[in-house]
């Protein structure tokens, strides 16, 4: 059974679906992208989960409560868990130049700007792409707010990034 799963049998991850699609699908296929662009299987795992903390979802789900952190680090690893708990940080920063601040340990950094570009990219990938229920430039505001963190991502991230964000500006 894979992490998320194992989550799921716990926690409430797929109570709504939101633009067609459950939370889970989301999470799946951000974890798929950053598989593409070649990231450790931790960075892989941490996206499958990454926003499982999230007790604010658009998903309306309840999600994992912070204080069971421990349950998470049983059914994954110190790592993996770490990273989901700091992106549940991260993503809700209004400026990510606060992203390198003291908050987040430093050898977390370039991992947790992998996950919160391809979180984005993939949301961008569904809902524009595939759904067409926005446009590029509806895209550019939450592709400009990741400017500070993609010099952080992986080289392959990065390629994908800008392309989705010259096009959000055409």
């Amino acid at each position: 059974m894979n992490l998320l799963s194992q989550i799921a049998l716990s926690y409430e991850i797929d109570k709504s679906k939101i633009y067609g699609r459950h939370h889970s699908a989301h999470l799946i296929q951000t974890a798929g992208l950053l598989r593409k662009h070649g990231c450790r299987k931790e960075v892989i795992a941490a996206g499958l989960i990454h926003s499982i903390y999230d007790s604010n979802s658009i998903y309306q789900n309840n999600g994992v409560p912070i204080t069971d952190r421990k349950n998470i680090i049983d059914i994954t690893n110190k790592e993996i868990e770490e990273l989901a708990y700091y992106y549940s940080l991260a993503h809700v920063l209004e400026d990510y130049n606060h992203l390198v601040s003291t908050i987040f340990p430093k050898r977390l950094i370039g991992d947790l700007a992998d996950i919160l570009v391809c979180d984005i990219i993939e949301q961008i990938i569904w809902c524009v792409d595939e759904k067409k229920i926005f446009t590029y430039q509806d895209a550019y505001e939450h592709l400009h707010k990741l400017s500070p963190v993609i010099s952080y991502c992986r080289e392959s991230i990065k390629v994908d990034y800008y392309h989705y964000l010259q096009t959000s500006l055409s």
